[in-house]
């Protein structure tokens, strides 16, 4: 073997060596937060980009913590996010086999959040949306496999290791009166840092469009006439 060919083979052989130990790195590469609904389609929308979307009612809504690495020791006060349209009303309502999701408050802009931490994906702005919090508590290490809902991709892969590193909790969310309800999650790490889901790993709901009154008054009046009529031809 000539003296290049042995110097290409030790290339090969080094880059083989790294792409095999950056393998299950890449495997376990999986946000620290992550938003997801179940059966929803990853698209863009409106400006709402690399989103799981739905317009279920109710949806299955899953919230993941994950352990990425040895320097995240514990996750807590992981708040649920939810933009609404701005001057929109209605209500939620959670079920769930975990705790229950504690309200904390509604804002019509985002001074509520820690100082520190940035949310500005679309629709998460002030002159848009309106939001509403509710506490989801810590998440502990009790999952051995955690999922990574990327709807950057389209793409749902599953990551398991030997001893549980982290939580998915989920909850059976039920609506009325909003037309968008969009979900992030944030949380406290190591009691010192704020952290949130990245923007694509988050998820939208797009709720039924309720006629406008006129439009029910009109289409009231129309059946009334019906039955009007109705009435004189048996007459």
């Amino acid at each position: 073997m000539s003296k290049k060919v042995g110097k290409n083979v030790l290339i090969l052989a080094v880059f083989l060596g790294i792409g095999a130990f950056l393998l299950p790195l890449k495997a376990f590469a999986i946000p620290l937060f992550q938003v997801y609904i179940e059966g929803a389609i990853a698209d863009d929308r409106d400006g709402d980009d690399d989103t799981w979307f739905t317009s279920d009612d109710p949806f299955t809504l899953k919230v993941v913590g994950a352990y990425q690495n040895k320097n995240v020791e514990s996750i807590d006060d992981v708040r649920l996010l939810i933009s609404i349209p701005e001057g929109e009303t209605g209500s939620l309502f959670f079920s769930t086999s975990d705790e229950n999701p504690v309200f904390v408050t509604s804002s019509s802009t985002k001074s509520f959040l820690p100082s520190g931490l940035n949310i500005n994906h679309y629709p998460v702005k002030d002159d848009v949306s309106d939001f509403v919090v509710y506490d989801l508590g810590s998440f502990d290490k009790e999952d051995t496999t955690i999922n990574d809902y990327n709807a950057g991709n389209g793409i749902i892969s599953p990551s398991t290791k030997d001893d549980p590193w982290g939580e998915e909790k989920s909850y059976s969310v039920t609506y009325s009166g909003f037309s968008r309800l969009h979900l992030d999650v944030y949380g406290l790490v190591n009691d010192t840092t704020w952290k949130t889901n990245p923007g694509s790993h988050d998820g939208t709901v797009n709720g039924k469009t309720m006629p406008e009154p006129a439009t029910l008054l009109l289409l009231g009046s129309g059946l009334l006439g019906l039955f009007g009529i109705g009435c004189r031809k048996k007459k």
